[in-house]
């Protein structure tokens, strides 16, 4: 865990939406994660979607809708933890009824995912490292490394 991030719990997921590259989830009381790496939804049963998965066919009728399923499984369940792992800073979200949004940091130079809420940015940058930056006039400041 990581205190920066403590502002998740208790949130619910209030929107979900794919801009080009981008991906943004948006908190019911404010806050953000916006990645362009890889997450996927799970719960107990099965993986539920990923972002692989978003506008592919499978042989249904239409194609998936990476962010209808998310809304749909999620629902306004709450996030109750999270956890964050030391090494690669891989961001998983434990939401009610063990349902886990999990974001992935897929890169030893690129940054993978960014939480925002309240003035303050925390990026998952290259390798693993997370980066924290504040919000000055409408300047993020880089403040440390961890």
């Amino acid at each position: 865990m990581n205190s920066e991030l403590d502002w998740l719990i208790g949130q619910s997921l209030a929107k979900v939406e794919k801009k080009d590259f981008s991906w943004f989830f948006a908190f019911s009381d404010a806050g953000s994660i916006t990645t362009e790496s890889f997450w996927r939804l799970l719960d107990l049963r099965r993986l539920v979607v990923a972002d692989g998965d978003h506008d592919q066919l499978f042989g249904l009728k239409e194609p998936v809708d990476a962010t209808k399923r998310v809304m749909e499984a999620v629902g306004a369940k709450k996030i109750i933890s999270y956890s964050l792992s030391k090494i690669c800073s891989d961001l998983i979200l434990c939401f009610e009824n063990k349902i886990e949004l999990q974001f992935f940091n897929t890169s030893g130079g690129y940054e993978s995912w960014r939480a925002e809420f309240d003035g303050i940015q925390i990026v998952s940058a290259g390798g693993g490292r997370l980066s924290k930056f504040n919000l000055v006039g409408q300047n993020w400041i880089y403040v440390t490394n961890s």
